[in-house]
This record gives structure tokens, C-alpha cells and sequence, in this order.
């Protein structure tokens, strides 16, 4: 059985990742031009759509294991 106060630092750290990923997704579009966005956000918000589902997907199963 996982409690939740044992994998606060977990879930924190997911959703730091989170964060950062969305930071540097945030980064490159405001730096590259506008031709190459399409394909580097198309990649990027692929990237970041799995790492989203993935952390929630493990917070969601640290939720129901813990009651």
C-alpha cells in the first residue's frame, strides 16, 4: 500500500517535469520562426501530452492505492 505522504516527492517531481517540459515548449516557440514551430511544437506537445498522461496516470494510481 503507497501513502500519499510518502510520495509527495514523487509527485512534486512530476509535476516539476511537467513544468519544465512546458517551460521549454513555451521557449522554443517564442525563439524559432514561425516555419519550423509547426513541426517542433507538433513534437513537443506529443512529448508532452505522454509525459502528462504518464505522471497522471501514476498520481492517479498513488490516489486510489492509498485508500
Amino acid at each position: 500500500m503507497f501513502s500519499v505522504k510518502r510520495n509527495i516527492p514523487i509527485i512534486v517531481s512530476l509535476v516539476v517535469i511537467m513544468c519544465l517540459c512546458l517551460f521549454l515548449l513555451i521557449n522554443k516557440l517564442s525563439t524559432i520562426s514561425i516555419v519550423e514551430n509547426v513541426w517542433k511544437f507538433f513534437l513537443g506537445g506529443i512529448g508532452f501530452i505522454i509525459l502528462f498522461s504518464i505522471s497522471l496516470f501514476f498520481i492517479l494510481k498513488l490516489i486510489k492505492s492509498s485508500k
